[in-house]
């Protein structure tokens, strides 16, 4: 099985990230706690793919909404949560002023790959939070040296899923090449997919401008899985991945 994105084979997509989600929703209930936001909350969640947390999250007593362009992705999603996910494009959507706190996960954010783009996505979510409301975004800021690539295995039930991420220049020095290969050993036979997909590139003190020009103001910076730990003083100039928590400046 070949394919230009794995966002397309949305069940090869949700068994690659068939992790144990108690990490990621341990990170978004300490972040917003720190903005004092709390169940039974309504949350937005940008860019949901499979809606893989929102099951948690309402479980824990969230009001959880996602929304995502992929059809395929969303047909996946709609079966794990009926009713709370919705077709969208991250660059122009808009809600009603009715949310307490947002999030993007997974580098998602980095799929966007003009500034305009990322710009109007904020903008949209910024719309759809109640003032001072939080964004928890996840990202990985831009590193110097070699990439390192990124391998990791999951499986469901008698499913097993073998990735591979690595990252390669593109001509464009704001953009980068993403190779994934995702091997599957399972019951109906192996399968292998490819994908190759552009992400943009956010260097540090780019981020940081950009963030100042954007609705939302940067309180609080981890690295990311360290959410618990002690926060970083601003944006790290060598990069690397990093949970960001937002406020919402917008005046209602």
């Amino acid at each position: 099985m070949n394919s230009s994105s794995w966002y397309d084979e949305a069940h090869t997509y949700d068994l690659a990230f068939a992790f144990d989600p108690d990490r990621e929703i341990t990170m978004l209930t300490v972040a917003l706690a720190a903005a004092d936001v709390r169940p039974p909350a309504r949350l937005l969640e940008a860019m949901v793919g499979g809606a893989r947390l929102v099951p948690r999250l309402t479980s824990a007593g969230f009001d959880v909404f996602g929304f995502d362009m992929s059809q395929a992705m969303l047909g996946y999603a709609k079966q794990r949560a009926p009713g709370r996910v919705f077709r969208a494009d991250a660059a122009r959507f808009a809600t009603a002023r009715a949310f307490d706190g947002a999030y993007c996960l997974i580098d998602s954010f980095r799929y966007l790959l003009t500034e305009s783009a990322a710009s109007a996505c904020l903008t949209s979510i910024a719309a759809g939070l109640h003032p001072g409301a939080p964004l928890v975004l996840e990202l990985e800021l831009f590193s110097p040296g070699p990439p390192v690539p990124d391998t990791w295995t999951t499986q469901r039930g008698d499913a097993r899923a073998s990735v591979s991420v690595s990252s390669r220049a593109d001509p464009d020095d704001d953009l980068q090449w993403i190779d994934v290969v995702v091997n599957i050993n399972a019951p109906d036979g192996d399968r292998e997919l490819r994908s190759s997909q552009k992400q943009r590139i956010w260097r540090p003190d780019r981020l940081a401008a950009f963030l100042d020009a954007s609705p939302f103001t940067l309180e609080t910076t981890w690295r990311r899985t360290q959410e618990q730990g002690a926060p970083l003083d601003g944006l790290p100039r060598n990069g690397g991945p990093v949970t960001l928590l937002l406020r919402n400046g917008g005046d209602g």
